[in-house]
């Protein structure tokens, strides 16, 4: 489970990719070509938009973890099905 800060351990990190190196494999970024993948350190959840542009609280949330190739394009996953804990 992340910290307080919504961080990621090293162990965390490293079980994650080991997670996603068994199912799949990084394929290629669709807008740079690269197959540099960088799994940043912090959890995110989307959040949703209400009609005017006010944010929704009090809505279930959905923890991801962010991939990010060189030229910034992201991929997300779900942290639940990663094995992080919420």
């Amino acid at each position: 489970m992340p910290n307080i800060e919504g961080k990621l351990t090293l162990e965390e990190r490293q079980g994650i990719e080991s997670r996603l190196a068994d199912k799949m494999k990084m394929s290629a970024c669709p807008i740079c070509a690269s197959s540099k993948w960088t799994l940043l350190d912090m959890v995110v959840t989307p959040t949703t938009l209400r009609a005017g542009g006010g944010f929704a609280t009090g809505d279930p949330v959905f923890p991801q973890v962010m991939f990010v190739s060189e030229c910034g394009y992201t991929r997300y996953f779900s942290g639940t099905t990663l094995g992080l804990i919420f």
